[in-house]
């Protein structure tokens, strides 16, 4: 098993650098979730889901900002866990943008599973 100094021992190793955490608090409004007919399916679900979270991020100097974030999650055929998302879509934009991500995310999940799934069940 591997502590915190081994891990970052390793990302530094493979040229990973620390950053400054966002001086901000998200503060989440309401998560969604829609059943969608689209396979791979996950490893540990029989169905498919595409979540929208919204959200609004809440400054140190007293502003915010409302977004939303739509985005797959699930659990590969080989048992990876994977957040597929777009974030930060302002609430202005969000409804003319909505078809086309919940696509392209579903493209990219499809893309993702596509060559573990190839072989899945031989």
């Amino acid at each position: 098993m591997s502590n915190h100094t081994e891990l970052s021992e390793f990302l530094a190793s493979k040229g990973y650098k620390t950053y400054p955490v966002a001086a901000y608090e998200t503060c989440v409004l309401s998560n969604w979730q829609v059943q969608l007919d689209f396979k791979p399916l996950c490893r540990c679900n029989d169905r498919s889901f595409v979540n929208v979270a919204l959200y609004e991020n809440r400054f140190h100097d007293g502003s915010s900002i409302r977004s939303a974030k739509i985005e797959i999650v699930g659990e590969t055929p080989s048992g990876d866990w994977a957040t597929i998302n777009f974030y930060s879509l302002r609430w202005e934009e969000f409804r003319a943008k909505h078809d086309e991500l919940q696509s392209r995310l579903i493209a990219a999940w499809l893309a993702a599973s596509k060559e573990e799934c190839d072989g899945a069940g031989d």
